[in-house]
């Protein structure tokens, strides 16, 4: 049960943050803190060399073979290493913010940015002249083949996208010159050098059976086969691939006691000796056996994580809603008096600074679109039960105090909320939210279970309520079914407003004067507002089909390449259908998920066409056209009336049911289409960055937007455009159906700082997400940081390092951004509430 509410402080900001701490980080989780501004991205090569030597030895084998044997050898490579202070131990590599490397994903873009990975303007890592030499003499030359990389899945993707050369040209336009898709078509670099991941995993069966259970229930799924029969026969070599996987996955947990054995012998220091006993006891149970205690449920937790990354360079690696599985660990520790709230607290702080030593390395055009280190591992506290009664506990209040301590870009926190949220909750995270960090995100069950329900009507098996209820947010703000959902969630990044441009020049891009898009009409000659709106839908369902088309084919170089032994074995249920997860064994099979740009610049650019052109009649289409070509240059009276035409986030019908249809054409023509796994492809209104260099290859816009300026980011109302305050932007954002969004739909708002100088802010934070529940809004969250904070960050960086502030979706550490990003932010409405 949740101890008695506390009195709020007062006046909490106006002193310093940690005012609002219900209890202070210990010494230990300080120092660790404090040492992770040391650690810098870095190249790290170990993995990628076992890698390589295990495929050269394997030519020709089943390549879940392969993948399992690279995996296991992967474990014994990667050092071991215990650092000071630790209680939970282990890295995605060998050292926090160390990045493994996986050429064997996309090998071009290595080579070809292999120079420049430490000095490029976005996401900067660390890489010697000797690992440079060794990826060029050693490892290059394997996956390049005959040069073409086809050993890869970039390569492999390359060769067969060449069938398909209207879609092949779209992906790899020149994104300077094509305004409708990430590089190109869509985000080609996100699914291509990354494995399709975005997704939550069964953390809760690890601990309960250990990876040595796993592998039991896996030979006892061997032992019902008959090799006489085709359909067994061929299950059998990833059965077989899944158990080498899970023997070497329980071994980790031995490597890192041994370590912690060798270290106790040179260390004299009493408290540090305890720690490593302790270490030691608990990594020689976990995660081969089940766990026992809080601290081994952690510890499996975070190796079952870690081991994710060894085996593959998956993003939105999601532990969900760890309040929920791990309460009956800290319940029992507490009952047997194993454990004090001091102690639980400690672990949990320290788990939480594990998140944010996890990079992922991306290619140069990539980074434009996931600026800031994105790693996105989203943890979540509250909401519903699988019953449907309130899941607050606890862990709920003691997760939220240890990003409170922590306050560091990962993990990507959130809170479920509903209509019965208790009150000492949401003011909880009301507080978290008011320390500037970005962290949390709010979701409303009232929305996201009904919309994880009506994916049923796409076809597939029912999803339960009890279910849906149970869902994980991932990513962003996608959701999925814990344990039971193979759905990758970045499916392509489709600009709405380069649909809506080319929707006015019948498909050319302004630009280049190149045809891009689909024979719309000549806008000239548009006769009524349906013309320019049938126009738009046009665009919208000729790169729909297209990004369909890419999507698949990146999923089938997947399945082929990169068949997933050890995370396939954490999802229903792929040991009982004998496949992997890339090949359509889980339970659900939802995704890609095309993912939206542009909402507002759509919906006020349609408003104010209907009200300046078919309405009032001040302009016709032909002045309207001569007017955006020229940029407004010398057409600044037709850019005043565009401007003063009605804007979204002012709770004004005449525009906000617009932005509702753009909506509701890009989701209803995403559903359409399948993927290679008997799903549907999902919609979603999710920008990441791409907002920012997504704008730059856009022209002048009907809403008054000139040429190059960074487009809305999510469903958010355009920077400076919602003027009625935080909750007239509210009630526009939530007359968008999100429901029918089914990969989920992004809301950012920045309320002023000063807001929370009294506590009676803190109370007003936690009405306004009241409202934003009864509203029926999917998702919201909130900086809170001053633009004059911000411009002060920008000049002097070193001084103001350990500013976290939400980009998209997700966190980034302000002065890590590119400056453009830097200024979209600061544009962005501050509010008071």
């Amino acid at each position: 049960m949740a101890a008695p509410m506390r009195a709020l402080r007062s006046p909490a900001r106006a002193t310093s943050p940690e005012e609002y701490f219900e209890t202070q980080p210990t010494d230990r989780v300080r120092r660790l803190r404090e040492a992770f501004f040391t650690y810098k991205p870095t190249v790290e090569l170990e993995r990628m060399r076992i890698v390589t030597r295990i495929f050269r030895e394997t030519e020709g084998e089943p390549m879940v073979f392969r993948r399992a044997k690279a995996f296991a050898a992967v474990i014994e490579a990667i050092p071991a290493r215990i650092f000071p202070d630790e209680l939970i131990v282990g890295f995605q590599a060998s050292r926090p913010r160390g990045n493994s490397v996986y050429v064997d994903q996309g090998g071009g873009w290595y080579e070809a940015e292999l120079a420049t990975l430490s000095t490029r303007q976005w996401d900067q890592f660390a890489i010697s002249d000797e690992e440079r030499r060794e990826l060029r003499e050693e490892i290059f030359p394997y996956w390049k083949g005959t040069g073409r990389y086809e050993k890869t899945v970039d390569g492999r993707i390359a060769q067969m996208l060449a069938a398909y050369p209207e879609t092949n040209e779209l992906l790899h336009a020149d994104p300077r010159a094509y305004p409708t898709f990430g590089a190109g078509l869509i985000d080609v670099d996100a699914i291509r050098v990354m494995h399709i991941g975005h997704l939550t995993v069964d953390y809760p069966k690890v601990l309960r059976k250990g990876f040595a259970g796993i592998r039991k229930d896996v030979e006892a799924r061997i032992a019902r086969s008959d090799p006489a029969n085709p359909d067994d026969l061929s299950k059998l070599p990833f059965l077989r691939a899944v158990v080498q996987a899970m023997e070497a996955a329980a071994g980790i947990g031995a490597r890192f006691a041994a370590t912690a054995r060798d270290m106790l012998r040179v260390t004299p220091d009493p408290a540090r000796r305890r720690d490593l006993e302790k270490i030691a006891e608990v990594c020689e149970r976990v995660p081969a056996h089940p766990a026992r205690t809080f601290h081994e449920a952690l510890q499996a937790l975070w190796f079952t994580q870690i081991l994710l990354k060894y085996e593959a360079n998956a993003d939105a690696l999601s532990p969900g809603r760890i309040d929920q599985y791990l309460y009956p660990y800290y319940e029992e520790d507490l009952r047997q008096g194993r454990l004090t709230k001091e102690e639980a607290q400690e672990l949990a702080d320290c788990l939480f600074l594990k998140f944010a030593t996890v990079v992922d390395l991306w290619p140069t055009n990539a980074c434009r679109f996931y600026a800031g280190f994105p790693v996105t591992q989203q943890v979540n506290v509250g909401g519903v039960t699988r019953k449907g009664s309130d899941a607050t506990n606890d862990l709920s209040y003691l997760f939220i105090e240890a990003m409170m301590h922590t306050r560091l870009q990962q993990p990507t926190f959130s809170v479920r909320v509903h209509d019965r949220s208790p009150e000492r909750f949401l003011l909880k995270a009301a507080e978290l939210t008011a320390l500037g960090t970005g962290h949390p995100s709010y979701f409303n069950d009232e929305v996201v279970i009904p919309s994880l329900m009506a994916r049923t009507t796409l076809g597939g098996p029912a999803v339960s309520l009890e279910a849906a209820r149970d869902y994980s947010m991932i990513g962003c703000v996608e959701p999925m079914l814990a344990g039971m959902d193979a759905g990758y969630s970045n499916g392509g990044i489709l600009n709405l407003a380069g649909a809506m441009e080319l929707a006015l020049t019948n498909g050319v891009h302004r630009a280049t004067g190149r045809k891009v898009g689909a024979d719309s009409g000549e806008p000239r000659s548009f006769s009524s507002f349906g013309d320019v709106q049938e126009a738009f839908a046009k665009q919208v369902r000729w790169f729909v089909r297209h990004l369909a088309i890419a999507d698949n084919l990146c999923e089938l170089a997947q399945a082929e390449l990169y068949p997933t032994v050890y995370l396939s074995a954490l999802l229903d249920d792929c040991i009982e259908a004998g496949i992997s997860r890339e090949a359509g064994g889980a339970r659900y099979n939802f995704g890609p998920c095309p993912l939206a740009v542009g909402v507002a610049d759509c919906g006020d650019s349609l408003a104010a066409i209907r009200k300046v052109v078919f309405e009032d009649r001040t302009l016709t289409m032909s002045e309207l056209c001569d007017a955006l070509e020229k940029d407004f240059r010398g057409y600044e009276d037709v850019r005043r009336l565009l401007l003063a035409a009605p804007k979204f986030g002012n709770d004004d019908d005449a525009v906000d049911g617009l932005a509702a249809w753009v909506v509701h054409v890009f989701a209803k023509e995403t559903v359409k289409y399948r993927n290679t796994r008997g799903g549907h492809l999902l919609p979603g209104v999710i920008p990441v960055s791409a907002n920012v260099p997504l704008g730059m290859v856009i022209g002048a816009l009907p809403s008054g937007r000139k040429s190059g300026v960074p487009l809305a980011e999510g469903c958010s109302p355009s920077p400076g455009m919602d003027r009625k305050g935080p909750t007239g932007s509210m009630k526009s954002v939530t007359k968008i159906d999100h429901a029918e969004v089914f990969d989920g739909t992004q809301y950012n708002m920045r309320i002023e700082p000063s807001a929370f100088r009294e506590t009676a802010g803190i109370k007003r934070l936690a009405d306004l997400v009241r409202t934003f529940v009864d509203l029926k809004g999917w998702h919201v969250q909130f900086n809170v940081v001053s633009s004059d904070t911000l411009r002060a960050a920008q000049k002097e960086p070193d001084k103001y390092r350990d500013i976290v502030v939400k980009v998209a979706g997700y966190n980034a550490f302000f002065v890590e951004l590119d400056e453009t990003i830097q200024n979209n932010i600061i544009a962005r409405t501050e509010h008071l509430i």
